[in-house]
């Protein structure tokens, strides 16, 4: 991306996976990317898993979400 002059702030990437992670077609596209040998892949488990040890570490802050309405 950076080669297309395209920027993504963490903010981003953070709000744009919290979208793809409530999509069933993602979870489909990336289940075939899974090794066979793991049986018991718990989608949210690796989503947090990623989440905490690499999307921390994308430049510029957290990503704010925001709070459901009572």
């Amino acid at each position: 991306m950076e080669h297309q002059g395209v920027k993504v702030s963490r903010a981003q990437f953070e709000a744009n996976l919290a979208l793809k992670m409530k999509e069933a077609a993602f979870v489909e596209d990336i289940l075939p990317l899974v090794a066979p040998e793991m049986d018991k892949f718990d989608f949210h488990a690796a989503h947090e898993r990623v989440a905490t040890t690499f999307v921390s570490l994308l430049p510029g802050k957290p990503w704010k979400r925001e709070e459901s309405k009572k």
